[in-house]
Order: C-alpha cells, then structure tokens, then sequence
C-alpha cells in the first residue's frame, strides 16, 4: 500500500500524493509519458531514494523504518 507518497527535487514535485493499494499475486503496470515520476516511484520503493513525504508498506513493514527487511 502506498500512502500519500511525495517526492520533491528543489522546487519540482517528481511525485505528488499518490495513494495505490496492490493485493498480494495482482499483476500492476505504471504507466505515464516521460517524467511522469514512474522511475521515481520505484526508485522510491526499493530504497534507492528517501520520500519527502508519505510511506510505502509492503507486507506491513514501513519502507521509512523497515527497508532492510522488506
């Protein structure tokens, strides 16, 4: 589950307050135009950039605090 996930460089707002619930063996596609924020996403999701706001949870661990065991 993502929870009003933002992510900001300076002044541009890479991602803005997405909410996204995915159920365990669904099968999701994110889809956008260039610089639509979907490489920031996951970039997000697997740890390789903070949130400015917001949080991710996977399996009921926080990405914020549980990144390791995720």
């Amino acid at each position: 589950m993502i929870k009003n996930l933002t992510k900001t460089f300076g002044n541009l707002k890479a991602i803005n307050n997405i909410n996204l619930s995915i159920k365990e063996g669904e099968v999701f596609a994110i889809l956008g135009h260039n610089g639509a924020g979907k490489t920031t996403l996951i970039n997000i999701l697997t740890g390789m950039f903070s949130t400015t706001s917001g949080d991710a949870i996977v399996y009921g661990k926080s990405i914020l605090t549980d990144l390791e065991y995720i």
